[in-house]
């Protein structure tokens, strides 16, 4: 009488440990990953997001504009907040390698500041599916008065406390050709003047 009382009891610690058992294991086989530039994001994250950066062109003339440009693509279902580069803050780091071998490091931020004038950063936010640009002028961040070869270096921090996206190297060179372009112009000039006058 008493072992039929026990015997229900039993089989049920029996079920709960064998369905413990099933659950340990299921957790233990591994989720899938989501790739993206330079980093890992699991798949259940809502913040996925693609980054990448590119010049407009790989030779600029001396003194000419230089674009650099930072594409970020939300490819998450929510709205996606990311720091804007162009509002000041440490966010973009540009590591730039000069045509006689010096190194210069420095954030947009240090390169955009206007002396006595605070930084009001701003996150910029990208819908699901959608590409926000940030374009600089190289040029206009720093000195590219050597003609020569150049290469960059990215790091962004698209949100503070994650992991930093890192660019490979890009190069890009200067030429003189706009000032002999500048001065062949110049010269022609005087000698249609000349042969007028």
């Amino acid at each position: 009488m008493m072992l039929s009382r026990i015997w229900p009891l039993v089989s049920l610690h029996a079920v709960i440990i064998v369905a413990c058992a099933v659950y340990v294991l299921a957790d233990s086989v591994p989720r899938p990953v989501v790739l993206t530039s330079a980093m890992s994001i699991p798949d259940k994250s809502p913040r996925r997001v693609k980054i990448r950066a590119a010049l407009r062109k790989k030779s600029f003339a001396l003194g000419e504009r230089v674009p650099l440009m930072l594409y970020v693509t939300n490819m998450g279902r929510e709205v996606l907040a990311v720091a804007d580069p162009r509002r000041g803050g440490d966010s973009l780091h540009i590591r730039l390698r000069k045509p006689d071998g010096v190194e210069e490091e420095f954030t947009t931020g240090e390169a955009l500041r206007e002396p006595g004038v605070p930084e009001i950063l701003v996150d910029m936010r990208i819908p699901p599916g959608r590409q926000q640009i940030f374009e600089f002028d190289l040029a206009a961040l720093t000195s590219l008065q050597q003609t020569g070869r150049y290469t960059i270096k990215l790091v962004y921090v698209s949100k503070a406390g994650e992991q930093p996206w890192r660019s490979g190297e890009i190069p890009f060179a200067i030429t003189g050709e706009r000032v002999k372009e500048h001065a062949k112009t110049a010269a022609e000039k005087e000698s249609l003047t000349a042969k007028v006058n």
